[in-house]
C-alpha cells in the first residue's frame, strides 16, 4: 500500500494540472465568447471591403464614365417606375 506522502503527493500534483487546464478552459471560453470584439472585427472587415468596393467603382467610373450617367438613368428611372405604380395602387384602394 503506498504511504499517505505519495497520495498527497499525487492529489496535489492532479489538482494542480486540473487548476491549470480549467484556467486554459476559461481563457478559450473567454476568446470564443467575446462578442464584443468579434462584432468590432466583423465591422473592420466591412469597412475595409467597403473601402475596397469604393475605390474600384471609383476607378471604374473614371474609366466609363458613360456607363455610369447609363446605370444612373436606369436607376431613376426604375426609382420613378416604382414610386408611380405605389401612388396608382394607393389611389385605386381609395
Amino acid at each position: 500500500m503506498r504511504d499517505q506522502e505519495a497520495i498527497e503527493h499525487e492529489l496535489a500534483a492532479a489538482r494542480g494540472d486540473l487548476v491549470q487546464e480549467l484556467g486554459e478552459l476559461k481563457d478559450i471560453v473567454r476568446d470564443k465568447l467575446d462578442v464584443k470584439q468579434r462584432v468590432r472585427q466583423a465591422v473592420r472587415r466591412g469597412k475595409q471591403e467597403l473601402g475596397d468596393l469604393a475605390r474600384r467603382v471609383e476607378a471604374g467610373a473614371r474609366e466609363h464614365p458613360g456607363t455610369v450617367l447609363v446605370l444612373l438613368a436606369g436607376l431613376t428611372v426604375l426609382v420613378g417606375a416604382v414610386v408611380f405604380a405605389r401612388s396608382r395602387r394607393v389611389r385605386r384602394a381609395q
